[in-house]
């Protein structure tokens, strides 16, 4: 039985160096077991189950298969039968013990590798969120061999074809259209402008990166304009609309790289649009429009965190900077960053690096800040206050910069969340002139009437409900 073992280390744990010896052991009872005519028995195990083969096949064999218990008897004396070594009581006796030792052998395999995953895992540094865009590491455990032969040549071929890891399937079912017509809706009566998202691209230096080449520049433009025209021409009909963008989105998976990021471009340029859109509640439509807007909004989630765990190079990383950090300003970015890294408690693992992929579960560390005493000025200065700045603090929504401070949660549209903030720890009249010094803002006291006007719509919910969570949670 030849090894196939994940990733050699230079001090096995106690548990792993027992495991080993248990399966030298296995391999020298099953050396003195073999007779030359097992072989004959096996290939009729086969030609009776095929299944059968990858339960005793030990040359190349996928070592995250799951394995049986013991052998299957009635095959085992079917094979026996159909050779001939069926009268044969020794033959039959010591084949069987055979083929036992060789489903043990494989599954001491299998618990040696899950322990060199564990161990590798538990050497890795942790991941922690910061303030700057993250990528998912993959880490494939293999061989030199197994990594310069086959894993490298699978993974240059997967690159230039877009598929593996660097794949990028959109999977949104298609939606029944016959129901449109069930869906009586007025036009939301919005005006077209994209100058506000070509601004945003263009300050955070996407224009001058992704959509550099003046081909992709100018699809973007046209594909975005077209999808918002669609919108407004068929308010009316809500599954036309999500297949529209479905079909749309699904153009480019077949683009590798650059599908991925015109995509994520296209879904935050809809929910950017939207923001931008002066829609009441009162309006019609009000509610199918949000409807849509986390439709968009769940699609590009899933979009970013596969951009996440795409295997990008350090140059890819250098050149996407601008997009990572635009991405990073909204909300959406921000939540699947949070999701990624502010809590992460696993890594991902490639076991045969390219179809096994396991996760291995690590225990989630405290993850509590230790903050110096909070110190405010006379005017700030309540028991409730440094209550609250403390636990703020704690889960990174704001940070200590010299004798003030600077809020962070939401990044450059973080300011209604500020205001959310103060109008929670300070009641009229607020010191709003010395929190604003403070915090190194203006016009707070807008940005806390904002935030108790808009308090229902989806966006403004879901930050509040996780402030409330997360800080004024007693």
């Amino acid at each position: 039985m030849e090894e196939t073992g994940i990733s050699n280390k230079p001090k096995p744990s106690k548990e792993w160096m027992e495991l080993q010896t248990q399966f030298v052991s296995l391999c020298e009872e099953q050396e003195a077991l073999y007779r030359p005519d097992f072989e004959k028995v096996f290939k009729a195990i086969y030609e009776i189950d095929n299944s059968q083969e990858s339960v005793y096949n030990t040359n190349g064999w996928n070592i995250g298969c799951t394995l049986p218990d013991e052998a299957n008897q009635d095959t085992i004396q079917k094979a026996l039968e159909k050779t001939g070594f069926a009268n044969d009581e020794a033959f039959c006796k010591d084949f069987s013990k055979y083929a036992n030792i060789v489903i043990v052998g494989k599954k001491n395999m299998q618990e040696r590798a899950a322990l060199n995953i564990k161990e590798e895992m538990e050497r890795c540094q942790p991941i922690t969120k910061t303030n700057e865009w993250q990528f998912i590491p993959i880490r494939i455990f293999a061989s030199k061999e197994i990594m310069s032969n086959v894993i490298n040549p699978i993974m240059e071929k997967n690159a230039k074809e877009g598929k593996g890891l660097y794949g990028n399937i959109t999977d949104i079912p298609e939606e029944d259209e016959s129901l449109d017509e069930w869906f009586d809706i007025e036009a939301y009566g919005i005006k077209c402008s994209l100058e506000s998202l070509y601004r945003d691209l263009q300050n955070y230096g996407v224009v001058d990166s992704v959509l550099k080449n003046d081909t992709i520049k100018e699809y973007y433009l046209k594909t975005i304009k077209s999808l918002i025209y669609f919108i407004r021409d068929n308010t009316d009909k809500p599954n036309r609309i999500r297949n529209h963008i479905s079909s749309t989105l699904k153009e480019l998976d077949d683009i590798s790289t650059l599908g991925l990021l015109l995509q994520i471009l296209l879904l935050q340029g809809l929910i950017k649009w939207f923001e931008d859109v002066d829609l009441k509640e009162s309006d019609n439509g009000y509610k199918e429009a949000c409807n849509l807007i986390q439709w968009i909004g769940e699609q590009l989630m899933k979009k970013e965190i596969r951009f996440c765990y795409y295997r990008w190079g350090e140059g890819d990383k250098e050149y996407l900077k601008p997009l990572c950090n635009y991405l990073l300003s909204t909300e959406i970015g921000e939540f699947v960053q949070d999701l990624l890294f502010k809590k992460q408690i696993d890594c991902s693992y490639i076991i045969d690096g390219e179809h096994e992929t396991r996760k291995i579960p690590k225990e989630a560390g405290n993850n509590e800040k230790t903050t110096d005493k909070i110190s405010l000025p006379s005017e700030l200065d309540t028991e409730k206050a440094r209550k609250y700045f403390a636990k703020a603090i704690n889960v990174g929504y704001m940070k200590k910069e010299d004798s003030n401070y600077k809020w962070m949660y939401g990044g450059e549209k973080g300011q209604a969340r500020l205001g959310y903030f103060c109008n929670k720890i300070y009641s009229s009249p607020r010191p709003i002139n010395k929190l604003e010094e403070f915090f190194g803002v203006k016009k707070l006291s807008a940005s806390i009437t904002n935030a108790d006007n808009e308090a229902k719509r989806a966006d403004v919910k879901k930050w509040r409900n996780e402030m409330n969570n997360n800080i004024f949670n007693d």
